[in-house]
């Protein structure tokens, strides 16, 4: 403990069943007014302190909040890369790049369409703020940009994506809804 932190504690020890500081100042006993009065001295420099580890602490939760919204993305974008040797990170400067096994990272605006085509809507679907209250997501023929592989994975990661969301899919390929047909109309009928 420093030596600030030591005085602090034994002031604290000395004045802790306090609570009148008019007869802290003018106690007959030397030790509790000493005391009273290195509180005085010392509370401005202990509240900045106070006030700084508060300010830390809160940014530490924001920071791990961030980090756990970015570490969900990361996992629902990778879930496509991950057949090609593919995963989206982001370097020392927090910008997001692809790492490519076995080569250089590579800059996002490098992704097939079809890979942009979901780094697009997984971003947007978490992290833009209106896409964030109850809305609808509309897509015609998904497909087009996924192989079927990726067609098996679209629809639970854009409802993990965001949960709240109502997914209406135009699409011609029974891959993109698997087993998910308890709200499907059919309209080929």
């Amino acid at each position: 403990m420093t030596p600030f932190f030591t005085k602090l504690k034994q002031i604290v020890d000395v004045l802790k069943d306090e609570t009148d500081i008019g007869q802290l100042i003018t106690s007959s006993e030397e030790r509790k007014r000493t005391a009273a009065i290195d509180w005085f001295i010392n509370y401005p420099q202990y509240t900045r302190m106070s006030d700084l580890a508060d300010f830390i602490s809160k940014y530490i939760i924001k920071r791990q909040q961030l980090n756990e919204s970015a570490d969900r993305y990361f996992s629902l974008v990778n879930r496509f890369l991950r057949d090609s040797g593919k995963e989206m990170t982001y370097d020392y400067r927090d910008r997001l790049i692809v790492k490519v096994k076995g080569s250089k990272p590579i800059s996002i605006t490098s992704l097939s369409s079809g890979e942009s085509q979901l780094v697009v809507i997984i971003t947007h679907l978490m992290f833009n703020p209106a896409a964030q209250q109850e809305n609808v997501f509309i897509v015609d023929e998904p497909e087009l940009s996924l192989h079927v592989g990726w067609q098996d994975l679209f629809v639970n990661t854009i409802r993990e994506a965001n949960p709240s969301l109502q997914l209406i899919l135009a699409t011609h390929s029974p891959s993109i809804i698997l087993e998910q047909t308890d709200n499907c109309v059919d309209l080929s009928k």
